[in-house]
């Protein structure tokens, strides 16, 4: 379960989880390429981040899949890194990890969403 708070820093609204230890932008911060996802999190500050796969599964089962937080259904960027021009991200409609892994059309200069996260833990 997710509760509501205010982050003054970013001036953002956020969601965090108690449970899974993390807070999360409760709106989108933009459609963007994987490089210019990874800079404008850690842009924000004050420990936000690009979420990881693990982190993303988590919003999409406890806030995607019950209609809390205007989450798109669409591709979300993750932290994972798997070469110089690829990437791992979630397609939240479905909860698949992709791995595009040599494919021209899924490079990490596509664009897709973007939900900063913050560790209140270093244990997910």
């Amino acid at each position: 379960m997710f509760d509501t708070a205010y982050d003054p820093v970013s001036s953002q609204q956020i969601y965090e989880s108690k449970r899974h230890k993390f807070q999360v932008f409760i709106k989108d911060i933009g459609k963007m390429t994987w490089e210019e996802a990874m800079d404008t999190c850690e842009k924000l500050g004050n420990g936000w981040e690009l979420p990881d796969t693990k982190y993303l599964e988590i919003i999409r089962n406890e806030l995607f899949l019950i209609g809390v937080g205007n989450i798109a259904s669409g591709y979300y960027w993750s932290s994972v890194e798997l070469s110089r021009r690829d990437a791992l991200y979630v397609r939240m409609s479905d909860g698949v990890t992709h791995n595009i892994y040599f494919q021209e059309d899924y490079k990490k200069t596509n664009e897709y969403l973007v939900r900063p996260v913050r560790k209140l833990t270093d244990n997910v």
